[in-house]
């Protein structure tokens, strides 16, 4: 079984004490999102878990406990998002200089190829445009060289939640020639700079960019890392257009204190910050 943690929140950066706890208890309890009275148990023990996937934007807390994490011998690699769009649209993330230096402190553990840079959401308004991105894209891409070899990016989503937490920014959803030639340009760039960009759940086909479809919970690195041959399924309950596997998710909506307006996992700051402030650290259930 491979461990999402987490679509749903930043659990490296809010919840490592939560987490390291779940791993000597060997589960956790985990809320249906869809229905906050269903709970499942996950079990994480050592003969329980393929892999453990790590999405995060700020990976510190669990890097200065990293030796307590090593003792359990799991498998890991890191999704890490950088994007770097400034404090109005992420109030609480990591500086761009302690992101990419926190980047390579996990490379130098674990390797290039299990850090893999997200560059996501991919926004565009009436002040970030095609040039923006070829600008910061390739300052972020200069600095990562060497600490991974893969990016995935991806287009914005504007679902309901993020369309009123972003209607003061002008936020516009890219036309498909917008998104082909976004990614054709930050292919360039990232090829460049030895690494290969992949697209995250896109439907409009970008077939002559470079870019190819990704798979963020990937079957084939799981398998490249572990070293055997699993077999994974299709995980049937994501985008249309995602490659990814199943797996379990251990996070839980709400509760994810980075602030970000895009974000389509916290419906408001306010909530996040109460369900922070009610967690029960030692407990099951992850809010």
């Amino acid at each position: 079984m491979i461990i999402s943690a987490s679509r749903r929140t930043d659990i490296p950066a809010f919840y490592t004490p939560w987490f390291l706890n779940r791993l000597r208890e060997g589960y956790a309890m985990v809320k249906n999102p869809f229905n906050a009275k269903q709970d499942s148990r996950v079990f994480l023990g050592r003969g329980d878990v393929d892999c453990i996937v790590f999405w995060t934007r700020d990976p510190r807390p669990l890097l200065a406990r990293w030796d307590e994490f090593s003792s359990y011998s799991m498998p890991c690699y890191f999704l890490f998002t950088i994007t770097g769009y400034g404090r109005d649209l992420e109030p609480n993330v990591p500086s761009r200089d302690e992101a990419v230096a926190a980047f390579k402190d996990i490379s130098k553990l674990l390797g290039p190829d299990r850090v893999i840079w997200r560059y996501d959401p991919l926004l565009f308004s009436d002040t970030i445009d095609l040039e923006f991105h070829r600008r910061r894209f390739g300052e972020l891409a200069a600095r990562l060289e060497g600490s991974t070899r893969t990016c995935v990016m991806s287009f914005i989503t504007l679902y309901g939640k993020c369309r009123r937490r972003l209607k003061d920014f002008r936020i516009l959803e890219p036309e498909a020639n917008l998104k082909r030639e976004t990614a054709a340009a930050l292919n360039a760039v990232a090829a460049a700079h030895g690494m290969e960009l992949r697209a995250c759940a896109e439907t409009v086909s970008l077939e002559g960019t470079g870019a190819r479809p990704a798979a963020c919970i990937d079957g084939e690195r799981v398998r490249r890392i572990t070293g055997r041959e699993l077999k994974f399924k299709k995980d049937t309950g994501q985008r249309k257009g995602c490659g990814c596997v199943k797996s379990a998710d251990i996070g839980a909506y709400d509760t994810c204190l980075h602030g970000c307006r895009y974000c389509y996992a916290v419906t408001s700051g306010e909530r996040a910050r109460k369900n922070h402030e009610a967690h029960r650290w030692t407990d099951e259930a992850q809010a």
